[in-house]
């Protein structure tokens, strides 16, 4: 498998994870304040690695072409 792929298999991960806590920090009358919290702050963290993983298999691919390029 490619490292890029696999970045992008990870991303897809903190996606996930991410739309699972914003759905949790959004359900006011059956959770408490404070899981909501927490929950709205880990959809952050995951929604933000999604972001570094996808940027760093961008960073591949581009170094894998201009290796290609010389």
């Amino acid at each position: 498998m490619d490292l890029a792929k696999a970045y992008e298999i990870a991303a897809e991960w903190h996606d996930k994870t991410a739309a699972g806590c914003r759905a949790i920090a959004d359900d006011e009358p059956r959770i408490g304040a404070d899981i909501r919290a927490k929950a709205k702050e880990a959809a952050k963290h995951h929604a933000g690695s999604a972001a570094a993983l996808r940027l760093a298999a961008i960073e591949h691919r581009r170094n894998r072409l201009l290796l290609q390029l010389d």
